[in-house]
């Protein structure tokens, strides 16, 4: 009988941490996408102990990360997100964690926030991860070469239900293999491309994220052969700590708990609309 892994201790610790991870990486997707295209804007800002994100008009990118994780928010602060996002005529959303300090919740309702989405934050220890109990699939999943860039965000771009090439989706896409700190992956069925994700590496920490399998692929074991091989890529250079992020009820939910995952957190985007 195969054992359980032993849970990790999800406290305020491990949220600054994870939560600083994805600021980390998420400032530099921003980079990319303003070298990629200088018209969009994007930029990143500290406020605080936060990080407020603009990938460009709408993008699903514009929020703020880590606020009230190492430190009390004062209304200055909140302030000051809101006027970043003022500036670039977007509406202000702003991360919130359960490890957030409480002033920070309290700042958000007196201010006429409203939850926007929220996301399971799921985690395993790669020290406790076995590899040999993973999917063993044959399907060939291989990290991408620097001229496979727009093979994969078009691989991503065509994943939506109705198999059509999206090119919002490809143009979220495209800066993740370009960022300092990621790299991303293709699988194959027959030869041909399946799906993608992308890995980042940041401080110990592997973000599996931008997961996706076109719609005639789906339900072979593309996903799951995703995450095997981008988790073994990351313990083997020197990761302990795996994350990913879900939304509530998907199947991408039920492929990490299946793989051992553990939800660490439910978090909320607030948002408050741009006034008028």
């Amino acid at each position: 009988m195969t054992l359980a892994a032993p849970l990790l201790a999800l406290d305020a610790a491990l949220a600054r941490r994870l939560e600083q991870a994805e600021a980390t990486t998420t400032a530099r997707y921003t980079a990319a996408q303003a070298l990629l295209d200088p018209a969009s804007g994007s930029t990143a800002s500290t406020i605080g102990d936060g990080l407020a994100f603009f990938a460009g008009a709408g993008s699903p990118i514009n929020r703020v990360v880590g606020l009230g994780t190492a430190q009390p928010v004062s209304p200055a602060l909140v302030a000051a997100c809101e006027a970043f996002y003022a500036a670039r005529g977007e509406a202000c959303r702003i991360d919130l964690c359960p490890a957030a300090h409480p002033s920070l919740t309290v700042l958000l309702a007196e201010r006429g926030y409203a939850a926007a989405l929220s996301k399971h934050v799921f985690v395993l220890s790669l020290a406790e991860w076995d590899s040999a109990a993973a999917g063993g699939s044959t399907i060939a999943v291989s990290a991408i070469t620097p001229d496979e860039a727009e093979l994969w965000a078009d691989t991503l771009a065509a994943a939506g239900d109705d198999g059509r090439l999206n090119l919002a989706a490809r143009a979220i896409a495209l800066p993740n293999p370009h960022k300092a700190d990621t790299i991303c992956f293709v699988a194959r069925v027959g030869g041909l491309p399946a799906g993608g994700g992308a890995l980042a590496l940041v401080d110990g920490v592997a973000i599996c994220y931008s997961t996706a399998v076109r719609p005639a692929m789906r339900r072979q074991g593309v996903q799951r052969a995703l995450l095997d091989a981008r988790l073994a890529y990351a313990r083997d250079r020197g990761c302990n700590l795996a994350l990913v992020q879900t939304t509530p009820g998907s199947a991408s939910q039920r492929n990490v708990a299946r793989c051992g995952f553990q939800l660490a957190y439910t978090k909320v985007t607030m948002m408050r609309p741009v006034p008028g």
